[in-house]
């Protein structure tokens, strides 16, 4: 089965209009994960969105541009996510996409990893982690990112 035939990509022309379909995305109780690029959001719009994805058991995933890191959200969770470039087993460059995961802020508990790297495989299993990374390499590929 291919992840991408069970998405719904929505694209509303007004901010209006994609907040109550975020919102019935969110309420539905038939999306597991909703995927959205939030922009310039409040804290009280962010905490409605965080809500609703608690009451519904749903996971809400809230792309926000690097430069809004600081910005107060109801954010369980606050991520830096960049691309690395993949390489084979023979040190070649490969088409496998890698992400890598930093974690910024976890509300009520301290991780005991902070960084990852995510990695797609294969449709059967489509994503495998690495090893985490040192908080070098992290800040790092951070600065890199900005």
């Amino acid at each position: 089965r291919n992840l991408i035939s069970h998405c719904l990509f929505l694209n509303p022309p007004n901010k209006k209009q994609f907040f109550w379909a975020l919102e019935q995305a969110l309420r539905s109780h038939v999306s597991l994960l909703v995927v959205a690029k939030l922009e310039n959001i409040s804290l009280a719009e962010s905490r409605r969105f965080a809500l609703l994805a608690q009451k519904s058991k749903s996971i809400g995933l809230f792309v926000r541009p690097y430069s809004e890191r600081k910005i107060l959200s109801a954010a369980q969770t606050r991520w830096a996510i960049s691309p690395l470039l993949s390489q084979s087993s023979t040190q070649q460059l490969s088409p496998i996409p890698q992400w890598r995961l930093h974690l910024l802020k976890q509300k009520g508990m301290q991780a005991r990893r902070n960084s990852w790297v995510l990695r797609l495989e294969n449709d059967v299993n489509p994503f495998l982690t690495s090893s985490p990374l040192t908080v070098e390499q992290s800040v790092d590929s951070l600065k890199e990112a900005s």
